[in-house]
């Protein structure tokens, strides 16, 4: 069947059919347009759920009744097909979402909770365990998770009836495609956070029993020169004894612990620390022994002495 991008002027002018139907495939994966010997033209969508099948495959092929033409428009067709698409590909039954949209609780769904917490974190109220504001950086981010990964899926279910096996569903279909699987269910439990503190739900949560599944992932960063600066003279106008310690610890490149737990005996020019716990290659560090004599992580225990 060919495919084409439907617009008002070529749907206009499909002729009726002397019976039966005649059925035009959209550019939509899915969606179709069927028209009537009566004239009517109505939107269909074909859809497979995942799971259903044999060894786990997708079931059978169903088609489900959208909405007729022009009440349903082109764009609101092709949307809904995109969710129903999005349904079924996580193994949930697009009729069931469809049916819990209309006559669902509309104030205590997932979209109903999710946007009142972005509007409780964007006005700077406490949303979860801390008790400072949330940085704008992470509201982009939870919204974005929100906005592309949970609401297009169970935005339409009350939170009482999200379950684990719902949530495994949804957060299989993003790992398989390569999705943000731990940023989601890292957002789906300050959800519920957000919830459980305004008394809108109860009990123990459908991610209760969920781990983390993807590696974390560590960067490596180094300060620039101008960097390096600032903090020296911010440094320097702080003075001893917190000062003076961060001046030691930039010329050094030793960790806060590795200092502490060296010895410096505050009138040679020795310093002692662990050989395990060096981060520098060289012992001759002149400039850096007035640092050292008076820094206050300097600690007692003596393993190996070099010259500063």
């Amino acid at each position: 069947m060919a495919v084409k991008r439907l617009t008002k002027a070529s749907i206009d002018r499909f002729a009726k059919p002397q019976n039966g139907r005649i059925e035009i495939s959209d550019i939509q994966k899915g969606l179709f347009l069927h028209v009537r010997a009566t004239g009517t033209k109505g939107w269909v969508v074909v859809y497979r759920i995942a799971g259903l099948g044999d060894g786990g495959k997708r079931g059978q092929r169903v088609k489900l009744h959208l909405g007729d033409w022009p009440s349903l428009t082109i764009d609101g067709a092709r949307e809904l097909a995109q969710r129903v698409s999005a349904w079924a590909s996580s193994g949930l039954d697009p009729r069931e979402e469809l049916a819990r949209e209309k006559d669902g609780d509309k104030h205590r769904t997932v979209q109903a909770m999710a946007n009142a917490w972005l509007k409780a974190m964007r006005s700077g109220q406490s949303t979860g365990v801390r008790k400072r504001p949330s940085a704008q950086k992470t509201i982009k981010n939870r919204e974005a998770i929100l906005r592309r990964q949970i609401i297009p899926l169970i935005g339409t279910r009350a939170l009482d009836k999200v379950s684990p096996s719902i949530l495994g569903q949804m957060l299989e279909s993003i790992d398989a495609k390569g999705g943000p699987v731990d940023e989601t269910l890292k957002t789906i439990n300050g959800l519920w956070t957000f919830a459980e503190g305004r008394g809108l739900v109860s009990g123990q949560r459908p991610t209760a029993r969920f781990r983390p599944r993807q590696t974390q992932k560590t960067q490596a960063r180094s300060l620039g020169d101008g960097e390096l600066k600032q903090i020296w003279t911010a440094a320097d106008r702080l003075g001893y004894p917190f000062g003076s310690a961060v001046q030691l610890l930039m010329l050094t490149g030793q960790r806060r612990s590795e200092i502490a737990e060296g010895n410096g005996d505050g009138t040679t020019q020795t310093w002692a620390y662990s050989p395990s716990q060096r981060l520098l290659q060289r012992t001759e560090l002149g400039p850096m022994k007035s640092y050292c004599r008076k820094s206050p992580l300097k600690s007692s225990n003596t393993q190996q002495r070099c010259t500063i």
